[in-house]
């Protein structure tokens, strides 16, 4: 392990988020507040919105990270950030699709990051808009965000190989392992990559994947509780929710696991394809069940007090 590459990422998520919340604060006018707040208003159109958004720029630990910027500039509640943090889940899925479709060439976030880097240093040397110079600074900044959790992703490979999983078939054992690489390497999608790429070159069973996967959505909350050190109460809360809504998937899930596992062999083999569904299964099985709790709470906290 790398522990000097590994600090510093720490260090570029971190002074990025900064970078991020410091110019959306400066940003943020009345008009485009209440466009957030009204699309936050809807939980479906939210997720949708935080699902293109992780789709695009295939980091749902850097949409969580602008979602805590937003929350402690004051542009959003924490409470408005469910659909958020549920579109940011399922919107990562796409790169484990991407994966499985075209191979582990598909993703290069050190392609992303120096471009978006370059376009933001950009638009601040050349620009004399303020408002315009704000939107290079959240590019820069997002870079940064992006370069953190690459160089913390790449310090640990090295000591993360194809062995650290072909002999944990038992589930209580693959569970920590998948939670412990993830919030090491700070990325849900390299480690899903990572349990990809194993499935190919080793046997890698269905028994064994679920709770891989489970494991490594509750080691990508630790990206914002990064993100929300030092902050406020509100950015706080909102790193909690993340925390929460991953958990409680994963256990949910993994309750129907250990039920289904009893009736039917789950011992076969799968490929990045079958990772790929069971990732997306997962977070949108998540995604319904907390936006059904969500909605019953709105509506017992609409219906009248009888006294």
């Amino acid at each position: 392990m790398n522990l000097f590459m590994f600090i510093g990422g720490i260090g570029f998520l971190l002074f990025g988020m900064h970078i991020v919340e410091d110019a959306l604060k400066r940003i943020m006018s009345d008009r485009i507040r209440q466009k957030l707040e009204k699309v936050c208003k809807s939980t479906i159109k939210s997720t949708l919105a935080a699902s293109a958004a992780t789709a695009l720029l295939q980091s749902s630990s850097g949409v969580v990270a602008v979602i805590i910027s937003l929350t402690e500039s004051g542009a959003l509640e924490a409470s408005q950030t469910f659909g958020l943090i549920a579109g940011a889940n399922i919107g990562t899925s796409s790169t484990a699709w991407l994966i499985a479709i075209f191979g582990e060439s598909a993703i290069k976030s050190e392609l992303l990051y120096p471009v978006l880097l370059l376009t933001g240093s950009i638009i601040i040397i050349l620009m004399k808009n303020d408002r315009i110079i704000t939107i290079g600074e959240i590019l820069s900044g997002f870079a940064l965000i992006i370069a953190g959790m690459d160089n913390m992703s790449s310090s640990m490979l090295p000591v993360i190989g194809s062995d650290a999983f072909t002999g944990l078939t038992n589930p209580l054992y693959a569970f920590p392992a998948g939670l412990a690489v993830t919030a090491v390497i700070q990325s849900s999608s390299a480690s899903i990559g990572l349990l990809q790429i194993v499935s190919l070159s080793a046997s890698l069973s269905a028994d064994t994947a679920i709770p891989i996967i489970l494991g490594q959505n509750i080691g990508t909350c630790i990206t914002s509780l990064l993100s929300s050190a030092g902050a406020g109460k509100e950015a706080k809360k909102t790193a909690l929710y993340h925390l929460m809504f991953n958990t409680g998937g994963a256990v949910i899930f993994g309750g129907l696991f250990f039920c289904i596992r009893n009736i039917i062999d789950l011992r076969f083999a799968v490929n990045p394809v079958g990772i790929a569904i069971i990732h997306t299964v997962f977070n949108i099985f998540t995604a319904a069940i907390f936006t059904i709790i969500q909605k019953k709470k709105r509506l017992t906290k609409s219906q009248p007090q009888i006294r």
